[in-house]
């Protein structure tokens, strides 16, 4: 039977022009405790909608940008620092593995079947899909079904919309019917992961791989049936 490469993926970005999405940093590891989780970091990419060319971004574009996020995060400080550290450190960087190629390689490695793991993960599906990557995706969720208050955490095949696994969060008095990330690991999860900030994408895959632990110990994820790989 074939192995499977399980890999947990979360990106930062923006959008520009309506309908474009600027990658500007991620995060990747195998889902297992123990491998390290590599940061995403290059030169901002803009990917457009119907294209698979994804274009490096220049200081001006970058300008462009930024004057964006300070205009649509302008009474959200705790959302705009993050985002606009994210942006600083991409531009800087000397590394180049915010590419596609890098991120195809790395869950193809040993010619297993790779299967994504995201939390909430449709902007990451359309992400991956602007790259030329094309894979089964799970996304995790918790998610008030009923509107009582009482939560479930989800995870489901992202295409086909099955839900693998479902189990009980408990009572928890928010507004809306969805946890976030942070508030979801919070609830079962004292380790503090040497997190860094919030929506730093590193701090995000320690989370999502806590998550998706916990809810395998307590009911066995059937991965296997899901291998809708679309090459």
């Amino acid at each position: 039977m074939n192995k499977l490469n399980i890999v947990a993926i979360d990106f930062e970005f923006t959008t520009m022009e309506r309908t474009s999405l600027v990658l500007i940093s991620g995060a990747i590891s195998n889902i297992h405790k123990l491998s390290p989780i590599i940061k995403l970091k290059g030169t901002p990419l803009l990917l457009r909608k119907d294209s698979n060319n994804a274009i490096s971004l220049n200081k001006t574009d970058i300008n462009l940008v930024i004057r964006s996020l300070l205009k649509n995060f302008k009474n959200k400080q705790h959302k705009l620092t993050p985002i606009l550290n994210e942006l600083n450190d991409s531009f800087l960087t000397k590394l180049t593995n915010l590419q596609g190629d890098f991120i195809q390689n790395y869950l193809l490695h040993g010619n297993k079947i790779p299967i994504i793991i995201t939390w909430n993960g449709q902007t990451d599906m359309e992400i991956l899909s602007r790259l030329n990557i094309k894979h089964t995706i799970l996304s995790i969720r918790s998610y008030d079904l009923c509107n009582n208050g009482l939560f479930f955490l989800q995870i489901s095949n992202i295409l086909t919309k099955q839900i693998l696994t479902q189990i009980e969060l408990g009572q928890v008095h928010k507004n809306g019917r969805l946890l976030d990330l942070t508030e979801t690991h919070n609830l079962i999860c004292k380790q503090s992961h040497n997190n860094t900030y919030s929506h730093d994408p590193v701090t995000d895959i320690h989370y999502t791989k806590c998550i998706f632990h916990y809810i395998n110990n307590i009911t066995e994820i059937p991965i296997r049936n899901t291998t809708n790989t679309v090459h």
